[in-house]
């Protein structure tokens, strides 16, 4: 529980670097324990008229981007995401955000800019091949667009059927299908349960494809946003053309269009409906319990790395997931310095101080210590940055009578070591009359007597134990019951 987490967080911080296998450990910890810590305790979930810095909202919304980053590459773990930031989206109003995700021109926070982010890189890669599709399509015995070098072997060009009229494009600047990750997918899934009041638009599809089809939609209708992403130019009929298959996108959505929609629209899709019928509304569910089901049985498959017990080979794979992804590292170190320098309120929240009137907020503006020289000035009364309290040590009432009874069943040899390692006891040191005289009567005691044994006397004499008053020599038979009293 959090007893545990505290004992690694001392363990982290007490190290002079970072551990990334121990901190990835701590980050996944309880469901992500500890992240959703530093996010209830900070500004992000404060009320509306706290007042922060600029850079400390800056530097808090850098945070907000690595640990987005940094669980975006667990596919292993595709639920971290949602759960680490939940305090963020929750306290934020963050879901609604996701619904109007193509409205790019309202502010909104850095976690939604993150989001859409990869939502329009998804977005992009399709909008390529629908390009691709319309420039090859011919128009009155003429392909669209500009005359293209073509880079697919002759042999291969040869066995192509004149009466296709196959135009091949300049491939520059098309990608690969890029799929959305897991995290992603989950995080809209979880989202939906937040936007009840839109559940007659994203039950057909889902929150995740209504996005990726608003999207798609608001770049069709951008003929620059195309011509950039193609490297292509783009005449007036392929323009249109684009533009045509976005408004049957969005008749397709059930979206209500402002004014007529254009007759193009109606009969295309009309055709549709009477060679295939209902056929959009399958696809949408088809599309929506794909992407459901993805996560789920991908999540299903790898439940061991994020319920069970994460051990060492585990944390060590998805440590390497994470390292492989550009700035993996970076952002692991910048948790890590953030945690450090925040160690006192996580401690606190760990620990069960909860009524503690006026709390700290957490302080991203933090970075990497820098060692500082050793002043012994201040480190005089300190053991590290605690504050050592001498007088509390020497002012210390000690219950002698309980502690000398536990060495009174010692052996000779033992008590006449310690005796003869006494300061006092040493040569040449400077004693007051009282003070000599008890160490000679001690030195004659314990030392002499001992030291100029009769040679007759039994081996086992050294071991005897040191007398002991009469009233417990009982006790000391029980542990030695073979020495004489």
């Amino acid at each position: 529980g959090e007893a545990a987490l505290a004992c690694q967080l001392r363990l982290l911080t007490s190290d002079p670097d970072c551990s990334p296998k121990l901190l990835l450990r701590m980050l996944l910890y309880e469901d992500c324990h500890l992240p959703r810590i530093l996010l209830e305790n900070s500004y992000f979930c404060q009320e509306s008229g706290s007042e922060m810095s600029t850079e400390n909202c800056k530097a808090g919304d850098n945070f907000i981007v690595a640990l987005f980053n940094l669980f975006l590459c667990l596919n292993n773990v595709p639920k971290a995401l949602t759960q680490a930031l939940q305090p963020y989206l929750e306290r934020g109003h963050v879901w609604q955000h996701l619904y109007s995700l193509a409205d790019t021109t309202q502010a909104v926070p850095v976690v939604i800019t993150c989001v859409r982010e990869i939502v329009f890189k998804s977005t992009n890669s399709l909008l390529l091949h629908l390009v691709t599709m319309v420039l090859s399509q011919p128009v009155m015995g003429e392909s669209r667009g500009a005359p293209l070098k073509r880079h697919t072997p002759e042999s291969i060009l040869a066995k192509i059927p004149n009466d296709w009229n196959y135009n091949l494009l300049d491939r520059r600047g098309i990608d690969s299908n890029t799929s959305i990750p897991a995290p992603i997918r989950f995080l809209f899934q979880d989202a939906e349960k937040h936007l009840s009041q839109h559940s007659r638009q994203l039950r057909p599809m889902g929150l995740l494809l209504w996005s990726f089809l608003s999207s798609l939609i608001q770049s069709l209708e951008a003929p620059n946003t195309l011509e950039q992403l193609s490297g292509l130019d783009l005449d007036g009929g392929s323009k249109e053309c684009l533009s045509l298959i976005g408004e049957c996108v969005l008749a397709a959505m059930s979206i209500q269009q402002k004014g007529v929609p254009k007759l193009t629209v109606h009969k295309v899709l009309q055709a549709l409906e009477e060679k295939r019928p209902n056929w959009i509304n399958t696809q949408m569910q088809k599309a929506r319990k794909l992407c459901a089901e993805s996560v789920f049985e991908q999540g299903a498959e790898r439940r061991s790395a994020a319920d069970a017990e994460l051990t060492e080979q585990k944390i060590g794979l998805i440590l390497q997931e994470v390292c492989h992804k550009a700035g993996g590292s970076s952002y692991l170190r910048q948790i890590y310095h953030i945690i450090q320098g925040n160690e006192d309120i996580l401690m606190s929240k760990l620990s069960g101080r909860t009524n503690v009137s006026m709390e700290p907020l957490v302080d991203f503006n933090v970075g990497p210590e820098t060692p500082s020289c050793f002043n012994p000035l201040l480190q005089f009364d300190h053991i590290g940055k605690k504050k050592l309290d001498q007088s509390t040590v020497v002012d210390w009432t000690w219950d002698w009578p309980r502690l000398l009874p536990a060495y009174q069943g010692m052996s000779r040899v033992t008590f006449r070591s310690l005796v003869a390692n006494r300061w006092d006891m040493q040569e040449g040191v400077e004693l007051e009359d009282a003070e000599s005289a008890m160490i000679e009567e001690l030195q004659k005691a314990i030392l002499v007597c001992c030291c100029h044994k009769d040679p007759q006397d039994p081996p086992g004499t050294d071991e005897t134990p040191a007398k002991q008053p009469q009233g417990e020599s009982q006790a000391s038979d029980k542990v030695l019951p073979n020495n004489s009293p």
